[in-house]
């Protein structure tokens, strides 16, 4: 394969023949292996083609034999929630269709791709807002990815913080996402800090003393149809030529400038603007009017909407916010999206549809509208609210309004001056009150309408060398969303999750731990990203009768507010934390004591969220989504019955009420055991089956026959009866998967061995060269070798003649010394020959040490008073007699640790991190489904 097959692979893909940007730009990149720094592209000239010319690019690369001149994962970021899933949806179109090809260019890609990767398979992830706990988002890295992220997620990750991610995890996010990336930074103009952190991470990755990873370090280039900086790669005259681009280029977009005095005034105002614009004569025939409405605050979204709801029944009026969780969403968008697609094809709707929607829409959103109206703000935010204007240039005319907002117009708290300096330049560029802003009509900008860039923290060795330090973390360290957003940016969200079963009228801490264990939250699902004004404002109401104070914010991740809210609330609600062993579980804290980037969890009757988004007027109750949740995310099936959540399972039925009373009353008795009680409950299933949640009932099939029963027990209670799958599924075992996970017996020999294996995939796959491959097989052969540590046994299980890595017995009451990981050090150290065929034998030592997580920079601290054991390697006996010591401080393992960050880079020590640790647990993973070959 070479660059001239470019258009073949996209016409099979999407059924038309590429811009001729989009090949020009394919062959660049596939021919010399560098990609523009800047990439200057209109709204509509698709630009998010960049995540197909990043795949092409490794196919053709990997064909030749070079797959490390492209870059396995592609990260499309912008801070854009809704385009975030835009973008998903074109990568997996492209992974659709190379898994289902049987022939021509997509099946060649297939090919190579399963030769590169040992998948024919592209994995799509997606990340949103602020708090994002994707446990199994880093898998294999060896695999092709396309990552669609917002800054906030990416960066955080990219710089040891990964919002929403274990401590443990931390530097495997880091080691992928930092090497063997190909980050392309959409509409830069908005992310300028995050632009500057990522030349501070390159800069970092140079210093690095051992080149022998040097080919493989972070790569990105920023795309904008509004760069800040002169641009390396535009538009030439064969693109002015196409006749499909011309017509965007070309259309005409006329918008009229109107004023209001107040914020007051604006609704009424772009009210007005809808109806007389419902009452003109339609744009287009051959479907109903298009409408769309772009305001700068999300309370300023809901009062328009509603308003538009009462005086035009007759009309279909959606509200599009990205302060909403992301299954619905999802729900949203495909009820929505097929109205609002651009398409040279008459749209589906027998009624006229009016969308008001937030910044939210402005990038990337491949919506067309007949006529938009939107609020004045910066002049680069305009221009990309107009890119939803007419956006195939196919129609003749087009209509639409700026409305400025005079009060706000020199000190807007989320555009500063640059509303008004905008206004001048628009008026300077208007006629009778008009000005075209079609791509090749609009007034050129000036640099007083550009928003004003925060000052930003440098990345300094010193400051990265805090960073790294992810288990423990320091006392002191730096505050990421200054990396991220600047020092003038407000923190990251808070992360809102709604669940039944927490107490109606106070929390059950006990019982709402137990629940949450068995049914963690899985935010990337589940989740709504909120500003900590808004979640003060609305939670201080609660039970006080009131109406919640409004705090009309932005709809940016980390935005600004213009209210400052009293955060005295006594009310409490559940935040998710790690405790000392890496592990989720939940604290019950005041409100008031909330922190940025917090993942809470509240009751369902406190209301605060409709189909459209955060609605904290809203006092109905909210849908449940966990179980859809796990279902959607290919999690194994989990019910858990309790009497509370029971009873919010169907809606108000004295008799069915009354049934969950008398099967409550079998939970307390203590002479029936669990599997009775599961009896009892699919009796009772079997009874209400219709009457229960969808979601619920879908659950109780899917553990008909296939489930295994605990009970939750509480102060010698029985409080509830947990049902899960019998068989974890591969997306159950999260990337901070700890070794004493109760999974299979596996012999101790064998899963080293296996381990070794999957690593020694990986590193072939990623062209390591032999020195490093051959240390990271040492270490991933040797890395469980403590567990032979007899205390380790004693808590799997194991008996006298089986030496086990893992066990289906798991018993925590069995008190051990110190982790395993220091005794398998302990035994190489003890035994140095184990190494003797090691390149570096302090990288294979670190490797050992660190392969859960621990140990950057300080092991965890025991009372450890030594053992005696035996560990087969290889077929040979190896003697211990001693006590772990790699926990001491003056063991040198924080020494170790730092000089390894010099030899191999901050980033090059965690993606070897990242290989021996993925490697265990697709090995783990593999053990579990009995594939073990």
């Amino acid at each position: 394969m070479n660059a001239s097959d470019f258009r073949a692979f996209f016409h099979a893909v999407h059924g038309t023949t590429p811009f001729p940007w989009q090949e020009r730009l394919a062959r660049m990149v596939s021919e010399t292996n560098e990609w523009p720094r800047v990439v200057d592209l209109p709204t509509g000239a698709g630009k998010t083609a960049c995540i197909d010319i990043a795949l092409f690019h490794f196919v053709v690369s990997a064909d030749a034999g070079h797959a490390q001149r492209a870059r396995r994962r592609v990260a499309f970021v912008v801070d854009r929630r809704i385009i975030v899933d835009e973008a998903a949806a074109r990568a997996a179109k492209i992974r659709d269709a190379i898994i289902n090809a049987s022939d021509g260019i997509l099946h060649d890609m297939r090919r190579v791709l399963e030769s590169a990767t040992g998948t024919h398979c592209i994995d799509v992830r997606t990340l949103r807002g602020g708090t994002v706990r994707e446990k199994n988002l880093v898998r294999d890295p060896s695999s092709v990815a396309v990552i669609l992220s917002t800054v906030d997620q990416i960066g955080s990750r990219l710089l040891f913080r990964g919002y929403g991610v274990s401590d443990r995890a931390k530097p495997m996010h880091a080691g992928m996402f930092g090497f063997d990336t190909l980050l392309l930074l959409d509409e830069a103009h908005i992310a300028e800090p995050f632009r500057q952190t990522l030349e501070g991470i390159v800069r970092e990755q140079q210093r690095a003393a051992v080149p022998s990873l040097g080919s493989l370090p972070l790569r990105w280039m920023q795309l904008s149809a509004t760069p800040s900086v002169s641009a390396d790669f535009s538009l030439d005259a064969d693109d002015r030529a196409d006749p499909v681009l011309a017509r965007r280029l070309s259309a005409h977009k006329p918008f009229r400038l109107t004023k209001v005095a107040t914020r007051n005034e604006l609704v009424a105002a772009l009210g007005k603007l809808v109806a007389d614009d419902l009452a003109d004569a339609p744009l287009a025939t051959e479907e109903r009017p298009r409408i769309g409405v772009v305001v700068n605050r999300v309370a300023t979204a809901r009062a328009l909407a509603q308003h538009l709801q009462r005086k035009h029944r007759d009309v279909e009026v959606e509200l599009l916010i990205g302060r909403t969780r992301p299954l619905d969403r999802e729900r949203l968008i495909e009820r929505v999206g097929p109205k609002l697609k651009s398409s040279v094809n008459a749209r589906p709707g027998d009624k006229p549809i009016v969308v008001v929607a937030t910044q939210t829409i402005e990038v990337g959103a491949d919506f067309d509208f007949h006529s938009m109206y939107v609020e004045a703000a910066s002049y680069a935010a305009i221009k990309q609210r107009v890119g939803r204007l007419n956006r195939l240039g196919l129609r003749n005319a087009a209509r639409g309004a700026i409305v400025l907002v005079e009060a706000e117009a020199d000190d807007d708290v989320l555009y500063g001056k640059t509303i008004a300096t905008t206004w001048e330049l628009l008026n300077d560029g208007a006629a009778n009150g008009s000005v075209d802003l079609g791509i090749d009509f609009a007034p050129p900008p000036r640099p007083d309408t550009a928003m004003n860039t925060p000052d930003t923290p440098e990345l300094a060795p010193a400051l990265l060398g805090l960073l790294v330090q992810t288990s423990p973390r320091p006392a002191v360290e730096p505050e990421i969303a200054s990396f991220l957003h600047g020092f003038d940016s407000e923190q990251p969200d808070i992360a809102v999750v709604w669940r039944e079963g927490l107490g109606d009228i106070e929390i059950d801490l006990d019982l709402a731990r137990e629940v949450l264990d068995a049914m963690p939250p899985l935010s990337s699902h589940e989740a709504m990203s909120l500003p900590l004004s808004s979640f003060y404002a609305w939670a201080a109401t609660w039970g006080t009768g009131k109406k919640p104070k409004v705090v009309d914010s932005g709809d940016l991740d980390g935005d600004f507010s213009d209210a400052e809210v009293d955060a005295k609330s006594p009310v409490r609600c559940l935040r998710v934390i790690n405790d000392r062993k890496g592990d989720d579980t939940v604290e019950s804290v005041f409100v008031r004591d909330l922190r940025p980037g917090d993942l809470i969890v509240i009751s369902c009757k406190h209301g605060g969220t409709d189909a459209f988004g955060f609605a904290p007027e809203s006092s109905e109750r909210v849908e449940d989504l966990s179980l859809m949740a796990r279902r959607v995310a290919k999690r194994s099936a989990v019910i858990v019955w309790t009497k509370t959540l029971a009873s919010s399972w169907a809606a108000n039925d004295a008799e069915y009420n009354r049934s969950v009373d008398r099967l409550a009353a079998h939970l307390v008795d203590v002479e029936i055991d669990a599997d009775a009680l599961y009896e009892h409950l699919q009796e009772w299933f079997e009874l209400w089956r219709d009457v229960i949640h969808p979601s619920v009932a879908a659950t109780f099939d899917d553990l008909r026959t296939k489930a295994v029963c605990e009970c939750i027990v509480i102060g010698g209670v029985r409080r509830g009866i947990v049902m899960r799958a019998r068989k974890p599924t591969a997306e159950d075992l999260v990337d901070d998967l700890v070794g004493l996970q109760r999974t299979v017996d596996v012999d101790l020999e064998d899963h080293g061995r296996g381990v070794a294996e999957f690593a020694d995939r990986y590193v072939h796959r990623l062209g390591l060269d032999a020195d490093r491959s051959r240390d990271v097989h040492l270490a991933a052969r040797l890395h469980d070798i403590g567990k032979a540590d007899p205390r380790f046994q004693a808590m799997l299980g194991a008996g006298p003649d089986r030496v086990l890595a893992k066990s289906a017995r798991f018993d925590r009451r069995v008190r051990i010394g110190a982790r395993h990981e220091c005794y398998s050090l302990a035994v190489v150290d003890q035994h140095p020959e184990l190494l003797a065929d090691a390149a570096d034998a302090e990288l294979v030592r670190f490797l050992i040490g660190s392969h859960h997580g621990y140990g950057r920079a300080l092991q965890p601290v025991v009372d450890e008073r030594g053992t005696v054991f035996d560990v087969e390697i290889e077929g040979k006996r190896w003697s211990f007699h001693g006590r772990a010591t790699a926990f001491e401080i003056d063991s040198g393992w924080a020494d170790l640790f730092v000089a390894l960050q010099r030899r191999y880079g901050a980033w090059g020590l965690a993606f070897l991190e990242t290989i021996v640790r993925l490697a265990d647990h697709r090995r783990s993973e593999a053990e579990i489904e009995g594939v073990t070959g």
